[in-house]
């Protein structure tokens, strides 16, 4: 059996993990990106382990301003400052992914499959955006609604607080918005994964977008759960990644 491999590495001032056989096959190549103030190792350490021993490779970085390139408004700030300035953290590093992508990895691989997790489901579908090189894309318990959610956030202990620091950024949230530019996403196949009682981001909005989609390659998968990845929904992320059926 092939000895599975995981490497720290940097590229520029990207942090990341590779995952991978040490004489495998590396049938795809994966990035998989953690959610909200999570990192590398702890965000996607499970799919990534998984998916590795499989024979893929697996990327994982840590997003700007999170991980080992932590800075403000995620270290001392309030809850209301961190949550203002997700939008500049999903657009720096879905350009960091594509990055990476194309100085490491895109002379191996001529695409990639792109798996993001609350957070990282917004990096996922913004990636989704900048480049025509997604194979498989997976945002997971998340929302393409950024405008709609920036303006009605409720997750945080003082909400007027939170809507005085997120006005001067919603210009912007508003160029990145993936809603509103749905018909410019680029991917060979879409696969939608969320919680029924998720109380962070509502499942409607998904079903909402999935529906105007109306694209043969988009599937959609509900699953009776918080804003958490249970083991049901990972697996049916491993399935749909190797096209096997697994028993995790």
């Amino acid at each position: 059996m092939s000895r599975l491999v995981i490497e720290t590495k940097k590229y520029k001032s990207i942090p990341f993990c590779e995952y991978f056989l040490e004489e495998g096959c590396n049938k795809t190549l994966v990035f998989i990106q953690h959610g909200f103030q999570s990192n590398k190792e702890y965000g996607s350490d499970f799919l990534a382990l998984t998916l590795a021993r499989k024979g893929h490779r697996v990327i994982a970085l840590d997003a700007y301003k999170h991980g080992e390139r932590i800075e403000e408004p995620y270290i001392t700030q309030s809850d209301a400052l961190r949550y203002s300035e997700i939008f500049h953290v999903v657009d720096q590093t879905s350009s960091d992914i594509v990055e990476l992508y194309k100085e490491k990895y895109s002379k191996e691989y001529s695409a990639f499959d792109m798996i993001g997790v609350s957070m990282g489901g917004f990096i996922a579908y913004s990636v989704a955006l900048k480049t025509d090189k997604v194979n498989k894309l997976v945002p997971t318990i998340t929302t393409p609604m950024f405008s709609k959610l920036a303006r009605t956030r409720h997750n945080v202990p003082d909400v007027n607080e939170y809507l005085d620091e997120i006005s001067p950024h919603l210009d912007f949230v508003d160029t990145i918005d993936v809603h509103s530019k749905k018909e410019n996403l680029k991917y060979q196949e879409l696969f939608i994964v969320s919680g029924e009682r998720d109380p962070i981001i509502p499942v409607e909005d998904s079903k909402v977008f999935f529906d105007q989609l109306n694209d043969p390659r988009a599937r959609i998968q509900v699953f009776d759960e918080v804003h958490e990845v249970n083991r049901e929904m990972q697996k049916a992320i491993f399935d749909f990644i190797t096209n096997e059926k697994a028993a995790l």
